[in-house]
């Protein structure tokens, strides 16, 4: 269940819910040890997660650190796991007993005004999640450290994202222990005036906004400006090739699809050329072919480029997008991997092939539902 973003360094950062990542240990241990998953150590759950499909998911430090309680100090191993494996205990009752220690001393909204600030900074952003900055702070902290100093000053400048979020939770009434967190975090990011969550959400969209395929009238209406000819099958392949986009699929006799577009190129007014190209492996077949102009690569808007052996066509924000877009479209139904490949076919969003380079459907559903 890969669950995890790039923040602009390169790093895993993860986006999950404090109550979410114990089933993620769960699943992780049970597929990475079975048998005796409860038994996994720190060590063999980091190198489970890509074993079992799941590399993107956080460090088993990572997930301590993000389970701290809220004087910082990071749940041990053995107690997340003991929680994880518990059939009988409830996440939520363990979560508010995890929030009910005593609170980070002496923060104030002023406080989170400066740490927001400062890790917002580092990151060159205008928003970020409490795992983003829960990511960094540590980086911070580690940078601080190595500069040998006695007394560290962002540890006591810096608290944690679980500390930011109780101290807009603290003075609810008791009815509002089960509030969301995130709201809480999203409060503390107005105090440090830096934009709302859902602008990550809204960013996601527009950097997902899926890119089609060149339909064919458009592309041998293209061709035949550049090259004064009708192209044949091989020909529009080539050229394919050469502008590097993705060319629609043909779905029906190519001199059909020939014909469509000499009606096309004479609505806007063309009149030449309408004479089809030789059937080929007939006669004449074999004579050589006129060098193809084509586009620069990549240099035709909105249209998808070329899918290579070994290239993920679409970027996870792109996948994450498709997968939003089907959500929605089930309308709180129960989302499925054969059901998504259903709409994408119908949709010709991203097929279901393209999600393994990017940790898998569980992983990529997990992440859309969170940034929806």
């Amino acid at each position: 269940m890969a669950i995890s973003t790039r923040d602009k360094r390169g790093r895993a950062t993860s986006e999950l819910r404090p109550e979410q990542l114990y089933p993620l240990v769960r699943t992780i241990a049970e597929e990475g040890k079975p048998g005796h998953p409860e038994s996994i150590s720190v060590r063999e759950f980091d190198k489970a997660r890509a074993a079992t499909g799941h590399d993107d998911a956080p460090s088993a430090k990572a997930i301590c650190q993000r389970l701290a309680d809220r004087d910082g100090k990071a749940m041990g191993w053995r107690r997340v796991k003991e929680i994880a494996f518990d059939e009988t205990a409830s996440i939520e009752h363990v979560e508010r007993r995890r929030r009910a220690s005593a609170p980070a001393r002496y923060l104030s909204e002023r406080g989170v005004y400066f740490a927001l600030r400062l890790i917002a900074k580092r990151l060159d952003v205008k928003t970020m999640t409490p795992g983003e900055y829960d990511d960094e702070r540590q980086v911070a902290l580690k940078e601080e450290r190595k500069r040998d100093r006695p007394r560290p000053l962002l540890a006591q400048l810096l608290p944690t994202a679980n500390q930011i979020e109780q101290l807009f939770l603290s003075g609810d009434d008791d009815d509002d222990d089960d509030q969301d967190v995130g709201a809480a975090w999203d409060r503390a990011l107005e105090v440090a005036e830096l934009e709302p969550r859902a602008q990550l959400r809204d960013q996601r969209r527009r950097r997902g906004r899926l890119e089609e395929s060149l339909p064919l009238i458009e592309a041998i209406h293209i061709f035949a400006e550049l090259n004064g000819r009708l192209p044949s099958k091989t020909d529009l392949n080539e050229f394919g090739e050469k502008a590097d986009v993705q060319l629609e699929a043909i779905r029906k006799p190519y001199r059909d699809v020939l014909r469509e577009a000499i009606a096309y190129r004479q609505a806007l007014g063309h009149n030449g050329p309408t004479e089809l190209p030789r059937p080929e492996g007939g006669a004449g077949g074999n004579a050589p072919r006129a060098p193809i102009a084509a586009p620069a690569p990549g240099s035709i808007p909105g249209v998808a480029r070329r899918l290579s052996k070994g290239r993920t066509r679409y970027a996870r924000d792109e996948l994450i997008a498709a997968i939003q877009a089907y959500l929605e479209d089930l309308d709180g139904g129960r989302p499925t991997q054969k059901g998504y490949g259903r709409y994408a076919v119908k949709n010709r969003l991203p097929a279901t092939k393209n999600f393994a380079k990017h940790g898998g459907w569980k992983a990529l559903l997990v992440e859309a539902r969170i940034t929806v």
